[in-house]
């Protein structure tokens, strides 16, 4: 089971936003409050309970995750952006480090996920 959010919490509805606790900004912003999100996963005997990872990701790659959790493999026909987070849920690979690219008008930008560098 996965639970996750697309954005951060909406601050234009000002007091019934919600909070994104320390980060800058919330939804439709290119700050992390704009698009870091929690996401918790639960599989009793598969995913170890309380444990936490700072992978940053995106809900593509839920795709991909599931797709490798189902022993399916990806399609070969077209570029996927998406990878399993298999070994990040049980906890037995690193992190993944590479860019995503997040896009709201006007702003792109791309962030290199572990070392959380920014480029507009």
């Amino acid at each position: 089971m996965v639970f996750t959010s697309d954005n951060g919490a909406a601050l234009v509805s000002r007091q019934n936003a919600g909070s994104n606790g320390p980060l800058l900004c919330g939804k439709q912003t290119t700050f992390e409050g704009g698009f870091r999100t929690p996401t918790i996963a639960r599989w009793p005997g598969s995913v170890p309970a309380a444990s936490v990872s700072r992978q940053a990701a995106t809900q593509m790659d839920l795709f991909a995750t599931f797709l490798d959790l189902a022993e399916v493999e990806l399609p070969t026909d077209r570029h996927l952006d998406s990878v399993s987070l298999k070994g990040v849920l049980f906890n037995s690979t690193d992190e993944h480090d590479r860019a995503v690219f997040f896009y709201r008008f006007p702003v792109n930008v791309v962030i290199n996920v572990t070392s959380k560098i920014l480029t507009l």
